[in-house]
């Protein structure tokens, strides 16, 4: 292979390798954060829509029984039943729709069962975003562990090719060199050995060898 193009192919492939680790570690990151911040923020939905359905419970026991309408409560409840994203939410939700009217209208066991329903419901979201932030932490963890592992694959991947730059580049000029540097200093008869490297290095050792051939034979041979 060619001296360029071989220097070009492996400054590539480094630049290639760190490119991707980059490129990994920051998409891991941008598609896992927001799709779990949209969970996290459906789940906060359904908690906020329970939430209100309690303080307008509240705020009834305050006027006599019937007098301040459900109104704000229903709205909650649409809400939260438009907003089903765990196991375990529709029926709960069917017992708050069940019991809210009675509720509201100062029946006690229709009280009793719309508090407990709607704290069925907090409790169900609660714990959905417990396992949602537990499960963040696992990716998380998945994914820095993952980015470690690329960062040495690349680290032993540089190294490698560092090898073989240093093998290929480093080690045959050096050789070169110190043929020559052997020949000023009165050496007739040291010599590049065979070049495991690019065609042109190559090719320069076969010229200084035939150099310092024709220059032996003219020391031997004066004319």
């Amino acid at each position: 292979m060619a001296l360029r193009q071989e220097f070009t192919l492996s400054m590539g492939v480094l630049a290639l390798l760190n490119l991707g680790l980059a490129f990994g570690a920051v998409g891991l990151l941008t598609r896992m954060g927001p799709a779990i911040e949209l969970i996290m923020q459906d789940n906060v939905y359904s908690i906020d829509a329970a939430e209100e359905i309690l303080i307008e419970l509240s705020a009834a026991d305050l006027y006599p029984a019937g007098e301040r309408g459900s109104g704000p409560a229903l709205e909650a409840f649409a809400r939260a039943r438009q907003n089903v994203t765990e196991v375990g939410e529709v029926a709960v939700l069917d017992s708050i729709e069940a019991s809210l009217p009675g509720a509201f209208a100062g029946e006690q066991q229709a009280k009793r069962q719309l508090l407990a329903s709607v704290r069925e419901l907090i409790d169900i979201n609660r714990e959905a975003m417990e396992r949602i932030e537990a499960e963040a932490e696992r990716l998380g963890s998945a994914g820095a562990w993952a980015a470690v592992l690329a960062g040495i694959v690349s680290f032993l991947l540089t190294l490698l090719i560092v090898t073989r730059l240093r093998r290929r580049f480093a080690i045959p000029l050096a050789s070169i060199h110190q043929v020559l540097s052997g020949a000023l200093a009165g050496d007739p008869f040291r010599r590049c050995h065979t070049l495991s490297g690019p065609l042109e290095l190559v090719q320069v050792g076969q010229a200084v060898n035939q150099l310092l051939d024709e220059r032996q034979q003219g020391l031997e041979h004066p004319r």
